[in-house]
């Protein structure tokens, strides 16, 4: 009898782990508000692209040495993984949610000019909900059969995938993934997230 393969192709990483300096930080209750670009469409408080030296909720003291805790512990996991390291962020925010704040359907990949980054992330500090990512072709829809959700092909089927994420988490994902943040319908809890943008 023929043995049974599913090759899993062209698959597309998403890499979790665990801050190890988690612990270390503890920003303040960030009030309701709203900060971001005009073109951007969903409510919520962001500091893209940048946090500034001045910023008001983490100076930039604070920044730089998360960014260094950061950096140390994703080129950890780039070791563990037998990936090159990454040298510097391109670009380094905060956004903070409350209820009905978001972010639309967007990828990373161009929003720094001819420098695109090299991996695109997401430091959990406080969280209620994921970054929920969306698969830019639709193609395989073609091929949908009768209860395809419950065959063991069935995650070559999803058109949207998020991992459950807790605080203290990193997820890093490429760059041209698409992928948005739900609004949410919790009445007070802040959610806040650093993003960033890697270079080689």
């Amino acid at each position: 009898m023929t043995e049974l393969k599913v090759h899993h192709i062209f698959s597309t990483p998403v890499i979790q782990f665990k801050f190890d300096k988690h612990q270390k930080y503890n920003f303040p209750n960030i009030p309701k508000s709203t900060n971001k670009p005009s073109e951007w469409k969903v409510d919520l408080y962001t500091t893209f692209p940048n946090i500034l030296d001045n910023d008001k909720y983490v100076n930039g003291i604070v920044r730089d040495d998360l960014k260094k805790d950061l950096q140390d512990c994703i080129n950890k996991q780039f070791d563990e993984l037998k990936i090159p390291h990454f040298s510097n962020f391109i670009e380094f925010w905060y956004n903070v949610y409350y209820e009905n704040q978001g972010q639309e359907l967007h990828s990373h990949f161009g929003c720094c000019g001819s420098n695109n980054p090299y991996w695109s992330g997401i430091y959990y500090y406080r969280t209620t909900s994921p970054t929920i990512f969306v698969r830019d072709s639709h193609l395989c829809r073609t091929q949908l059969f009768p209860n395809q959700q419950k065959s063991n092909l069935k995650e070559f089927y999803y058109q949207e995938w998020y991992p459950f994420v807790d605080s203290g988490d990193i997820v890093l994902f490429p760059p041209h993934l698409m992928h948005y943040v739900s609004e949410s319908d919790s009445t007070n809890e802040m959610r806040m997230t650093f993003s960033f943008n890697l270079n080689i």
